[in-house]
């Protein structure tokens, strides 16, 4: 395997001739890694933001120079550590790797080297997550050119026919955001007091996706506008109840259609969404007014007796 792009000049007595340098081709994936997830709920713009962190373990053979995941819903505000930059943005599949603006230097500090861990791969989707894939490459010399023909013609010409560098890359597991299931669901009361300090307790009637069961809920998943059910209940078959502690929900906004969203998974791990419109009124709580003081009575005295 030759790569014309590296020279090295030869120097002879009588003149200057110039051979080409061989390079063995190392494979990108003697790295190691594992993704470290975060998956938080923003309730007032109902996404999930997803914050990963990239491990190479300290038996790696290569630095981490191109991370890639595999969405499987839309994203939007990705991030990004500091050298690097997204390459590649298309339907279910974002690449990271590294930004043209910095230095050599500058990028050999930011490559994931064995032992080290990289954050800040980030972005928010309105999909929750699911199990899916990632990608990592090491650093290693492979053909650079112009463009993408060029770089196959030099691939077939240094390494053979058919040959796919980007494909020897390190495959594993992580979470992405992943495509869910419709279903409705019934908030009650239908009117939400903000100012109620009694009665906190509220429901909300979860009706399974079609096609599938009350049973078929995983009761631990579900989440109302950010936050868990203090109880649930699956006796009845047509919808489950969860209920849920109103001072704890999160979001309320004053407004007469306030549309509220509860998210959850089956047991098989498919998620699913439902929403529901809602009045919420902030209206001073009636406190009991306290009954008069009744005046002592006073027993008149008997006849003959004196009072003293």
């Amino acid at each position: 395997m030759r790569f014309p792009v590296f020279m090295a000049c030869l120097i002879f007595l009588v003149g200057i001739s110039v051979a080409e340098v061989e390079i063995p081709y190392i494979p990108p994936n003697k790295v190691n890694v594992v993704v470290h997830v975060n998956v938080d709920f923003d309730p007032d713009t109902q996404e999930h933001i997803y914050s990963y962190e990239v491990e190479n373990l300290p038996n790696a053979e290569q630095a981490v120079s191109v991370f890639t995941l595999y969405p499987q819903g839309p994203v939007r505000d990705i991030g990004q550590p500091k050298g690097w930059k997204v390459l590649i943005r298309e339907e279910g599949r974002i690449v990271w790797n590294r930004d043209s603006k910095v230095s050599d230097e500058e990028w050999e500090d930011a490559l994931i080297a064995p032992g080290e861990k990289l954050r800040c791969f980030s972005f928010r989707s309105k999909f929750p997550p699911v199990e899916g894939k990632f990608d990592a490459m090491g650093d290693t010399p492979i053909p650079r050119a112009d463009d993408a023909e060029e770089i196959e013609a030099q691939i077939e010409r240094d390494f053979g026919e058919g040959h796919n560098v980007f494909a020897d890359t390190f495959l594993g597991d992580t979470l992405v955001p992943g495509p869910l299931l419709e279903t409705r669901i019934r908030v009650v009361p239908r009117v939400i007091n903000v100012n109620l300090t009694s009665r906190s307790k509220m429901e909300v009637h979860v009706e399974p996706p079609s096609g599938y069961r009350v049973e078929d809920i995983d009761p631990s998943s579900i989440i109302f506008q950010g936050t868990k059910p203090v109880k649930v209940i699956t006796k009845n078959p047509k919808f489950l109840i969860a209920i849920f502690d109103r001072h704890k929900v999160k979001g309320w906004m004053v407004s007469e259609r306030l549309r509220v969203y509860l998210w959850g998974k089956l047991k098989d791990g498919t998620p699913f969404k439902g929403s529901d419109v809602v009045s919420v009124i902030d209206v001073p709580e009636k406190k009991a007014k306290p009954e008069p003081e009744k005046p002592p009575v006073f027993m008149g005295a008997p006849a003959g007796h004196k009072v003293r």
